[in-house]
């Protein structure tokens, strides 16, 4: 059975959220919010961050003026994101969204350049963008003594 392009995309979306949402979860306690060597970004930062873009991106697939990103201002989570359970609902919010606006766009126009990227660039940035950060969280576990994978 042929997979379409669209379904493997969502698969991969799908795929890289829940990986990167079990690694988050798996955090060692106090560390969601803990920054090694106190410059490092917390793993708060980074799922903000993931938010902060999966929104962007959204926007841009939906056809949507998408705002100016100013390095840094999304570097940092803000206050009221500072629970694991706000983390997650707003990484969710944000991933689906993504996965809606992509779903929406027919196959005959996945291919079609809107600005930078097309509808499969898009969409294959959102995964690889979860994933780079999941390697991040990967990494920041082991500084914590945790050298599980959290994938299964």
């Amino acid at each position: 059975m042929s997979t379409s392009i669209k379904q493997h995309l969502v698969e991969r979306i799908e795929g890289a959220l829940g990986r990167f949402r079990n690694d988050l979860e798996a955090m060692p306690d106090g560390s969601l919010g803990t920054s090694p060597g106190g410059v490092a970004r917390t793993p708060l930062d980074i799922t903000y961050e993931i938010v902060v873009v999966n929104r962007a991106l959204a926007m841009h697939l939906r056809g949507e003026q998408a705002p100016e990103f100013e390095f840094g201002k999304w570097h940092h989570a803000p206050d009221d994101f500072a629970t694991l359970e706000t983390a997650l609902a707003e990484l969710d919010a944000s991933t689906h969204e993504v996965l809606e606006a992509f779903k929406a766009i027919p196959e005959d126009r996945l291919d079609v350049k809107r600005g930078p990227m097309s509808a499969i660039g898009t969409a294959s940035l959102v995964a690889t963008h979860l994933m780079y950060h999941d390697g991040q969280l990967n990494y920041l576990q082991s500084m914590h003594g945790d050298d599980q994978v959290h994938w299964g």
